[in-house]
């Protein structure tokens, strides 16, 4: 009795299947790319939940989007997906210099999130953090805060 009221409770709150298909990323991702507000949000949730290396994939092209709000809102979903593979696509988009300076801040809290997470101190990120700041003040500004937000008992 206790677990038929667990399965049903389970697929009414839509938790994963892991049987996603091809046919539904693509149906997420059309809606992540064709509407904006909570409908992209919870699209991109659901893509997230899915946690088939093709909502990966979805996510990760999302972020690239030159639509700056969409590519944060993938950004956000990155970092918060157990995926090994989170921290390479976080540091690609905080490296590239052709991104808006808030997109690829994003990318920094999110990589910093996967770092700490991970087991990194201050001293293990820091020097990344700065250099790949380049000469971007805001960033570098961004960089700070970030440091002595997560990493607040260690001082540089």
């Amino acid at each position: 009795m206790v677990l038929a009221a667990f399965l049903v409770g389970g697929l009414l709150l839509g938790w994963p299947r892991a049987d996603a298909g091809d046919a539904e990323v693509q149906q997420l991702r059309a809606l992540c790319e064709g509407t904006g507000g909570i409908r992209r949000v919870r699209a991109l949730e659901a893509l997230r939940a899915l946690e088939s290396s093709d909502s990966r994939k979805a996510l990760e092209a999302l972020a690239g989007s030159k639509d700056q709000d969409l590519a944060i809102g993938a950004l956000r979903a990155i970092t918060r997906d157990d995926d090994s593979g989170a921290r390479g696509k976080l540091e690609k988009v905080f490296e590239d210099t052709k991104r808006t300076t808030v997109v690829r801040t994003t990318a920094m809290l999110g990589w910093c999130h996967v770092r700490k997470a991970q087991g990194a101190r201050r001293s293990d990120v820091h020097t990344y953090l700065t250099s790949r700041a380049g000469q971007d003040e805001r960033l570098k500004g961004a960089v700070a805060a970030v440091e002595a937000k997560l990493f607040p008992t260690e001082g540089e």
